[in-house]
């Protein structure tokens, strides 16, 4: 006998997508988080500062929506140090105290170098030798 399955329902574009705008603000109206585990050193600012000379501005400050920072402090000190007085913010909408202290944990881990001690240096050489050396492992 054929069973039929229950209808999909695919999850609310909210539950997908809690941050899907970028918007500009005023880098004052950002509140960093006061419990905020990971610091920066001035040479991590400063590394971060070069990055966004070279570049611009590529991943936006996450944040609530009473303006607290969820990600992206190093950025903002960066940001001051360059004289910047508007950045790019995603907010996340709907969220609760829990998951924003758990996302700030998580964001935190997933960037500290302790977590990916692992290299594969030959690609962060040069692309022509990188290529060449992919096709003989």
């Amino acid at each position: 006998m054929l069973q039929t399955l229950p209808a999909y329902h695919a999850p609310a574009r909210e539950a997908i997508w809690p941050a899907d705008q970028v918007e500009r603000w005023p880098i004052d109206r950002l509140i960093p988080y006061a419990r905020n585990s990971r610091t920066h050193s001035e040479a991590q600012i400063a590394q971060v500062a070069a990055s966004m000379k070279e570049w611009g501005w590529t991943n936006p400050v996450l944040a609530d929506e009473e303006c607290g920072v969820i990600a992206g402090h190093a950025r903002i000190l960066a940001a001051r140090q360059l004289g910047i007085t508007e950045v790019p913010v995603m907010v996340a909408r709907g969220w609760t105290d829990a998951q924003k202290r758990a996302y700030v944990i998580a964001d935190n881990q997933l960037g500290a170098p302790r977590r990916h001690p692992r290299w594969r240096a030959w690609l962060c050489r040069s692309p022509g030798r990188a290529s060449r050396r992919a096709t003989t492992r």
